[in-house]
């Protein structure tokens, strides 16, 4: 239960920034269409690498909890450091969509195995399609949430609504790990499973 919810709050946290990273960037920065989409691409590629490269290796050696935490952690903080990049200083945007990247493609295979591994093969069918759904509801309200707290709060608002939450749940994912659940302090040696399943 705790890594379904870990999963919802990355992929709702995931959708706001995603959804108003557009808005962000032109009002408040001055990006044009061709920044914007260099942005992204720059957004993709790490993700890519990270997961390709970094991801497996961190989980190996740290385990799927730890890497959730990680991974939760940095996305948390390439958010909240957007909040104090001023207009002037666009440049900054680049390395910070790089972290954010980096941690989402850290957290979302380490949550995605932890899932996997919580239930008996003859429910994998089924947990597969909760976390879709979980996906699913998740980015439909990350993108309610980014607009609203965007024309009632500010232009960075959704990037420090989705740091708190995901300094919150690392957090309790520390707390987890402290308290409730020592054997994830071990390395993992599962094969990280249905990994893009939740992306659809």
């Amino acid at each position: 239960r705790f890594h379904l919810g870990f999963l919802f709050f990355v992929m709702f946290c995931f959708a706001m920034v995603e959804c108003s990273m557009v808005v962000l960037a032109k009002l408040k920065y001055g990006f044009s269409v061709s920044d914007t989409t260099w942005l992204f691409a720059l957004f993709g590629l790490s993700l890519a690498v990270t997961q390709l490269t970094l991801a497996k290796k961190l989980h190996a050696w740290i385990g799927d909890h730890r890497s959730v935490i990680l991974g939760g952690a940095c996305m948390g903080l390439s958010a909240l450091a957007v909040v104090f990049v001023a207009g002037d200083q666009a440049l900054l945007v680049y390395p910070l969509v790089v972290l954010f990247a980096v941690g989402d493609g850290i957290c979302f295979p380490a949550v995605m195995s932890a899932i996997s591994t919580e239930a008996p093969a003859s429910q994998q069918g089924e947990l597969m399609g909760v976390t879709q759904s979980v996906s699913a509801i998740a980015r439909i309200v990350g993108p309610i949430a980014a607009g609203v707290a965007f024309d009632y709060l500010g232009q960075t608002a959704p990037y420090a609504l989705a740091a708190g939450v995901m300094f919150a749940i690392s957090l309790l994912g520390i707390q987890r790990l402290r308290a409730h659940d020592p054997a994830s302090a071990t390395p993992a040696t599962h094969p990280v499973s249905a990994a893009s399943a939740a992306r659809s």
